[in-house]
């Protein structure tokens, strides 16, 4: 398993073209549940710091 391997996933799964979170910040807005997400680990460089371990 790699990194593309997980970005490949996701990409099937929810059917859209993404690649790893680049903007800080982010957050998931979903107005039906009046709430908001803010996905974990923040930032690129530690997601893909993230994932080499998982990698490895």
């Amino acid at each position: 398993m790699t990194t593309s391997t997980a970005v490949a996933v996701c990409r099937t799964i929810k059917g859209v073209e993404l690649d790893i979170r680049s903007t800080p910040g982010t957050a998931l807005v979903n107005q039906a549940m009046g709430g908001s997400f803010t996905p974990h680990p923040r930032g690129e460089n530690l997601l893909r710091d993230k994932l080499a371990n998982w990698e490895r």
